[in-house]
């Protein structure tokens, strides 16, 4: 959260501030506030391609094979980043209000403000008593 927060929240902050000074008429301010949307989105994928460079090359120093990125792929990408950064930005109050989770059929009380997380209804695995009741291998 500490990383990708201040991020999303400046990315939030350009687009606001572009929509109000197209609004007012504030040509410059509109501008200013649209390069710097455009520079972190530039950055941001300019940091992802970096990565995909270095995984590709661990992966064929292993001989593993890789597939290449279509050129179309490639260019919906900067829209794919500003859809995560607003995504980012409304996951996280969802997952600060979120009191109950059910997680592999097991149910967890979540209390943020004692900092702790309770189990319930937990009923431990036991398995089959016999071979015929589970005849799949795991």
């Amino acid at each position: 959260i500490c990383d990708s927060l201040p991020l999303s929240l400046a990315s939030l902050l350009c687009l606001v501030i572009f929509i109000v000074a197209v609004f007012i008429d504030n040509i410059p301010a509109a501008l200013y506030t649209a390069g710097m949307l455009a520079t972190s989105i530039f950055l941001l994928g300019l940091s992802v391609l970096m990565t995909e460079f270095l995984v590709r090359r661990i992966m064929k120093a292993r001989r593993e094979e890789t597939t290449s990125v279509s050129l179309f792929s490639f260019l919906l990408f900067p829209l794919a980043l500003l859809i995560c950064q607003f995504q980012y930005l409304m996951a996280i109050p969802a997952a600060l209000l979120t009191r109950r989770i059910v997680w592999r059929g097991v149910a967890y009380d979540v209390n943020i403000r004692r900092k702790e997380i309770r189990m319930l209804d937990y009923e431990p695995y036991s398995p089959p008593a016999t071979l015929e009741e589970h005849p799949v291998s795991i």
